[in-house]
């Protein structure tokens, strides 16, 4: 049996009734300030928004790094051409203050749903394929919120499922739209390491010989301001960015949107003035934690090993001298095994 095969012979269900932890989620009318401590506090990219017990949308890590780059123009236009040196602590605090009052319904975004038919029978491929929309180039949906309750007015069959986009505008046809469980790439991947056996000759795969060694990385040098890396980061519509040692090119680090979580409080804020490695490393008691690293001949069950058993959204693929050359995320995974 091949990756493809048993994707399509495993039923979504199956991964479903392995939850029971109650699902974390806010209210629309929350403040920011905390719907960012409970994104931290769960180790959470995402929590779907509810209204009287309803989705009405999602709440993610990116939605606050756009928020924070919004307000940062708004507080200085011209900001990005100074950098950082634009803003005094009591600056980036005034900042904090403004974004962290603000409502969650204010920040939101529409999310993707899907709701499970009476059969329960779709399949992890057609869950891939047609819920992440993992074939997209632009617009993959990174975790799914399941509902056991269908019925809208807005639904694109697929298969054995029904995708819903459901906007807080989008008419109901009958019942709530209640969230029962999140689905993300993490979990299925969880389910492929588990499962290697099933997936023919590919576990042992190099990942050279799959591709998938093949991808562009973005990187900055490490004491870059960690204001600067996230603009960086928001400007070339990435997750996160290699931090590299200026004189060696090696890999040092690795900083992302949900390094944002610290931002709860609105002193929090002028932290973003330390450099990008300084400020991971005190994300972590003062040490920088290992980054996720592979070599192109490093085989595809190892990959997925490592990125399981450290909950890593990527996995930066260096040359012999730990220079960064790729990245492969949990997108590309999902991609190469239901192609």
């Amino acid at each position: 049996m091949h990756a493809k095969e048993y994707l399509t012979s495993t039923p979504l269900e199956s991964i479903l009734t392995t939850g029971g932890d109650k699902l974390i989620s806010c209210t629309i009318g929350c403040r920011m300030d905390a719907a960012i401590s409970t994104l931290d506090k769960h180790k959470v990219l995402s929590i779907p928004v509810l209204k009287g017990g309803e989705y009405t949308g999602c709440i993610s890590v990116n939605d606050l790094l756009k928020e924070l780059m919004a307000e940062l123009k708004a507080k200085n236009a011209h900001w990005q051409d100074a950098g950082a040196a634009s803003f005094t602590a009591d600056d980036l605090i005034s900042v904090g203050k403004v974004l962290t009052s603000k409502s969650v319904g204010e920040l939101e975004h529409a999310g993707s749903l899907f709701l499970l038919n009476a059969a329960n029978s779709a399949s992890l491929h057609d869950f891939i394929v047609n819920c992440f929309d993992i074939k997209d180039q632009h617009h993959v949906h990174h975790r799914v919120y399941v509902c056991m309750a269908a019925g809208t007015a807005h639904t694109v069959g697929a298969g054995a499922t029904t995708v819903v986009n459901a906007t807080p505008t989008s008419p109901r046809a009958s019942g709530k739209l209640e969230v029962t469980h999140v689905v993300s790439h993490l979990d299925i991947v969880r389910v492929l390491a588990a499962n290697k056996a099933s997936l023919g000759g590919m576990a042992e795969a190099s990942l050279e010989a799959l591709g998938l060694d093949e991808g562009a990385v973005f990187c900055v040098p490490a004491a870059t301001p960690a204001l600067e890396a996230f603009q960086r980061m928001a400007a070339d519509h990435k997750s996160c960015l290699g931090l590299v040692d200026p004189d060696t090119g090696k890999l040092v680090a690795n900083l992302s949107a949900s390094d944002l979580r610290f931002l709860s409080t609105p002193e929090a804020f002028a932290s973003l003035l330390t450099s990008a490695v300084d400020l991971r490393a005190s994300l972590h008691g003062g040490t920088l934690p290992p980054v996720g690293t592979v070599t192109p001949g490093t085989m595809f069950g190892e990959l997925l090993d490592l990125l399981v058993s450290h909950k890593l959204h990527r996995a930066y693929v260096v040359d012999e001298e730990g220079k960064p050359t790729s990245i492969i995320t949990l997108t590309d995974v999902l991609k190469r095994v239901v192609a």
